[in-house]
Order: C-alpha cells, then structure tokens, then sequence
C-alpha cells in the first residue's frame, strides 16, 4: 500500500488521469478504499453486493471524463468480463496478485 500510495496520488491528483486497482480478498477490497478515501482520491468499489443498475453508474462514471470515480477498486473474483473499462483508464495497479497468471493477463 505504501508504494501505490506514493504513485498513485501523483497519477490521479496531479495528472488528472484514472487508475484500477485489482486484490484478490473483499477485505483489502475495503481496506484500499479506505486509505485511497482517506488520502483524498475519489475511490469507488465494484464488488458483487451492488446491483445491476448500481454497477452500470459505477462503470458508466468511471468510463467518462472528468474527476469523478477516478479510482476503481475491483476484486479478480467478481465478474468483470465484457466490461471495457480502458476508455479514460490506463493505469493498472494489482495490490494482490490473482491465483493464475492468465487472470493477471486478463485484467492488464
């Protein structure tokens, strides 16, 4: 956490530019939060407890410009595929490494 907290700020506060952060445990899901939340960097979670229509605005704001939801924190475990979630996103961070490989791929 103390490395991603020293690039992330930079990234998202200074540059203005959006950044996903994948973990692998739904506790260091809102452990991250917390802290990115605490550091004054608009975070959201996707995670399975939401809705549908509640994930959608998640995505939906994430997806566009601006400075809100500029970090999303996700779990390898929930369902993410067909998501794009690149449009205004080019940074990735894995504050947990998922169980395979082809995973970690998947979500770069």
């Amino acid at each position: 956490m103390r490395t991603m907290l020293g690039v992330l700020p930079d990234q998202v506060l200074l540059r203005n530019e959006k950044a996903m952060v994948w973990i692998f445990f739904p506790g260091e899901e809102l452990y991250v939060c917390a802290v990115l939340k605490e550091a004054g960097i608009d975070a959201v979670m996707l995670h399975a407890g939401l809705e549908h229509k509640e994930r959608a605005e998640i995505v939906r704001t994430f997806n566009g410009p601006g400075d809100k939801v500029m970090v999303l924190v996700m779990s390898y475990l929930v369902n993410s595929a067909s998501l794009n979630l690149r449009r205004y996103c080019h940074h990735v961070h894995l504050f947990s490494v998922a169980m395979t490989r082809t995973t970690v791929d998947q979500e770069m």
